[in-house]
């Protein structure tokens, strides 16, 4: 059935937008690659999500987090999170009694406005595990990696980006983004060394402290989830 789907797909688009395709520069079957690619990441994007809520986990307002401007985070969501998502800056009680079911939906927007429907299945749901954690460094990390500039203006990706990394296998783009996590969390608690990574993050205006060397076991536990 899903081969049939493709075929037709890859008939039809040039019938329905042949300027489009001409001037995109898409043949035949990087329209069937396309095309797979959506079908395959609508139908998980769900678990992609449900694995980021269960990484994140429930409540948690540490102090040393200036992200949780006081009022805390659930599921990973933030208090600038919630009101960009939902209309209005929490207190502790709302973000306390924010539903897992409310979190998703929060983390759906996330993944449409962020163009991860985009991406190949194979890599979408460590690219996301990313952006949630690190939007803008996670775009820096991908244009490095594709050698392709601006993803990181728009916080999203492009399709022109998406098309690089379909270029990749799956295997080694997501090593080299794992491997480009560990740096930069490395980075961030002032374990600095002479790696490209670091003399990239260095580049970027990116910061670390020693201060962060707390938080160091949990980031680097993450890429293991």
């Amino acid at each position: 059935m899903k081969h049939a789907i493709f075929a037709l797909a890859t008939m039809l688009l040039p019938i329905i937008l042949p300027t489009a395709i001409q001037t995109s520069g898409m043949n035949r079957t990087d329209v069937a690659d396309y095309f797979k690619t959506q079908i395959h990441t609508h139908a998980t994007r769900e678990v992609h999500i449900e694995r980021v809520l269960a990484i994140e986990g429930g409540y948690q307002n540490c102090k040393h987090d200036k992200a949780n401007a006081g009022v805390g985070t659930k599921y990973g969501i933030t208090p600038a999170t919630f009101k960009k998502y939902i209309g209005y800056k929490p207190n502790v009680r709302q973000m306390k009694a924010l539903s897992k079911k409310e979190a998703a939906k929060i983390y759906v927007q996330i993944w449409e406005d962020s163009g991860m429907d985009n991406l190949p299945d194979g890599v979408a749901g460590d690219v996301f595990d990313a952006y949630v954690n690190m939007p803008q460094t996670t775009l820096q990390i991908i244009e490095k990696i594709t050698g392709r500039k601006g993803c990181s203006d728009f916080f999203m990706i492009d399709e022109a980006t998406a098309s690089d990394i379909r270029k990749m296998s799956s295997e080694v783009f997501k090593g080299r983004l794992k491997e480009a996590r560990k740096q930069y969390y490395r980075f961030r608690a002032g374990r600095y060394d002479k790696s490209e990574w670091h003399k990239y993050f260095h580049r970027l205006g990116k910061t670390g402290s020693s201060g962060n060397t707390r938080y160091l076991n949990g980031w680097l536990s993450r890429l293991e989830s």
